[in-house]
């Protein structure tokens, strides 16, 4: 098969065409222009999120959330899942609360999560991982994957 339209496939392509010119059919319109209901990240934090997702005193928070690149991450997410969610008035929220939220929630409220120093009173800054530099030649190697040379300084 090289692609090409044989006389039968013209000959349907026609008789589509055709049909279709009597139905009314119309070709879609041009999409909107997508607009989401909260201008920024901080907006639907401080407008929605902080406001529908008190939980109990065990909840763990930081007012100063916009410190935590883990809950700026996550709360990102969040966001933008949510204004996606929110165009589908069937199914949207009831999947995003399953698919993003309470995963989320129980990292971003969890006693190991990002917020896990601070308390209502005090906010700590988070710690970031350490890194040591890898020896010399270890990005150039001749090896193809990370995997290959994975454990290679320990040879």
């Amino acid at each position: 098969m090289d692609g090409d339209l044989d006389a039968e496939d013209v000959k349907a392509l026609r008789m589509a065409m055709q049909g279709l010119q009597g139905s009314g059919w119309q070709p879609p319109a041009q999409a909107a222009e997508f607009r989401p209901q909260f201008a920024d990240l901080e907006s639907w934090v401080n407008g929605f999120f902080v406001l529908t997702f008190a939980r109990t005193a065990d909840q763990r928070w930081c007012a100063a959330w916009w410190d935590h690149a883990e809950a700026m991450l996550r709360l990102e997410a969040l966001w933008r899942t949510w204004e996606v969610a929110a165009l589908d008035p069937v199914r949207g929220m009831a999947g995003w609360i399953r698919e993003h939220l309470d995963p989320n929630l129980n990292v971003l409220f969890g006693a190991n999560g990002p917020f896990a120093a601070c308390t209502p009173e005090q906010h700590v800054r988070p710690q970031v991982l350490p890194v040591t530099p890898p020896p010399d030649g270890w990005w150039s190697s001749s090896q193809q994957h990370w995997w290959d040379v994975l454990g290679e300084a320990d040879r």
